[in-house]
């Protein structure tokens, strides 16, 4: 709580000293102007047109010196914007910056608001799109997971299957070798359902048949 109290009573401190400046700032302009009207008013009384000439050219002189250290103040305020986003926006991006800035008009601040939002744009774009391929790679393996998890399951399964098929045949085989016919009628039926040959047939069962054949 004290250091909150602190903190109000230092901000209205430094504002309260802010606005002292200001209006001293201000009661100087106001003087200095007052001076200058008196002293043209002096000259006009006077009839001292050239001391109005000197006057107004050096006011003129003034206002160009200071025009041209705006300009190359603004000069080199640009060259040190162009030396900063160079680099990440590259140069024909920086360039096309200026031009778009220039025909508006906005001036040195102008330039750099809007470098600074290209730079935000360039950012947020590489943002997105490293986002979606995040997403899109996850989406893939997600994707390639599934399909080899799928892959998997069909050839377990085919496994079984053809492993099941090979004990239901090697069963099959099993219990027809080890039912030997031991009557006629075992003989006859196994022959008849196509189990054994006719030259597997006992003799006596072979000689039965042709004699119904013939």
């Amino acid at each position: 709580m004290q250091r909150a109290i602190q903190s109000v009573s230092d901000k209205a401190v430094a504002k309260a000293d802010r606005k002292r400046k200001q209006e001293s700032r201000d009661r100087r302009e106001d003087e200095r102007l007052k001076a200058e009207d008196e002293e043209y008013d002096e000259l006009v009384a006077d009839d001292d047109f050239e001391g109005i000439g000197k006057r107004e050219a050096g006011k003129r002189e003034k206002r160009k010196n200071l025009e041209n250290a705006a300009d190359e103040l603004a000069d080199a305020w640009v060259g040190e914007l162009q030396k900063q986003y160079a680099p990440s926006l590259g140069e024909d991006a920086v360039e096309e910056v200026f031009q778009e800035v220039r025909q508006a008009g906005t001036g040195v601040t102008g330039y750099a608001s809007a470098l600074a939002k290209r730079q935000r744009d360039k950012e947020l774009s590489a943002l997105k799109e490293e986002s979606a391929k995040s997403i899109s790679d996850q989406i893939k393996e997600g994707i390639e997971a599934q399909l080899a998890s799928k892959n998997l399951e069909t050839r377990d399964k085919n496994t079984e299957e053809g492993k099941s098929a090979s004990e239901e045949v090697s069963a099959k085989a099993k219990s027809k070798s080890s039912q030997t016919p031991t009557t006629d009628k075992e003989w006859e039926t196994q022959y008849g359902d196509g189990d054994v040959a006719f030259e597997e047939l006992p003799e006596h069962i072979q000689d039965k048949y042709e004699r119904v054949g013939g």
